[in-house]
């Protein structure tokens, strides 16, 4: 069982940093095409090298922060530190420089130090649902679950449809020690997206926790359709086949599962 409950905060976990791309996801909101034009345009800074000299101090600005953004997007975060650090210094006021430095103190497992950006980012934009859903994240991964649902909540409420935000939330009420919140969780996301595999997975995981041991078949086998190369999804059906003394089914599982772990 705790084997199973530790795999169920692994897996919600990483599908949360996947869905933020490790930190890698543009402000929500009128910050989003900033983010991306500097995304695009930061590509360029990092294949140049060094910053050319400046026509204002804005400008130098603005390409040390898609400089910023190109460094952790080419898994540089560290290096994107020090451009960051010279922004804000320049202007306190600027937030998404406090964003996407609490993204790269993230990546860098720096927890404080990235709990304490995207506060500061929170305080300057306290309407971008994205704040939230970081500082969430690093909430989870610093053991603080009852906050992380206070974070993924205000998220949910700034962006009712976004998947990754309902699916944070569900994480936090899960480590909380809250298995229906989580369901009920996966099940908003099921309604608004009925082929998310991820959420069939993790759904299946609370179920076999809970003893309903059909129910997360029934999970395991329609996460299987929509993404028939998972192994670990064969593996764990498989483990709920043979606690369900089916040892053919639960054989037929590990066989595929150790076909696919070697691909």
């Amino acid at each position: 069982m705790k084997r199973i409950e530790r795999l169920l905060g692994r897996l919600s976990l990483l599908a949360a940093l996947a869905a933020a791309g490790c930190g890698d996801s543009p402000p929500t909101g009128p910050a989003q095409t900033v983010a991306r034009r500097n995304e695009a345009a930061g590509s360029a800074e990092v294949r140049r090298g060094p910053i050319d000299a400046p026509a204002s101090t804005a400008e130098f600005a603005d390409q040390q922060l898609r400089r910023a953004v190109a460094l952790i997007k080419s898994g540089m975060p560290d290096r994107a530190i020090p451009d960051l650090d010279a922004v804000i210094l320049r202007d306190p006021q600027a937030a998404e420089a406090y964003y996407h430095r609490g993204r790269a103190h993230q990546i860098s497992k720096r927890s404080a130090q990235a709990l304490a950006d995207f506060t500061r980012y929170i305080e300057l934009r306290p309407t971008a649902a994205n704040g939230y859903f970081q500082r969430g994240v690093v909430l989870v991964e610093m053991n603080a679950a009852r906050k992380a649902v206070i974070d993924a909540d205000e998220a949910v409420r700034l962006a009712p449809t976004e998947i990754e935000f309902i699916r944070l939330r569900s994480t936090a009420h899960y480590a909380a020690g809250d298995k229906d919140a989580a369901l009920g969780d996966l099940n908003q996301i099921l309604r608004i997206k009925p082929y998310d595999a991820v959420a069939y997975r993790l759904r299946a995981i609370i179920y076999r926790g809970m003893g309903d041991l059909d129910a997360a078949i029934a999970d395991y086998s329609e996460a299987i359709r929509l993404d028939p190369n998972t192994f670990s999804d064969y593996a764990l059906r498989g483990e709920v086949y043979a606690a369900k003394q089916m040892p053919a089914e639960a054989a037929a599982d590990r066989e595929k599962a150790e076909q696919l772990s070697k691909r």
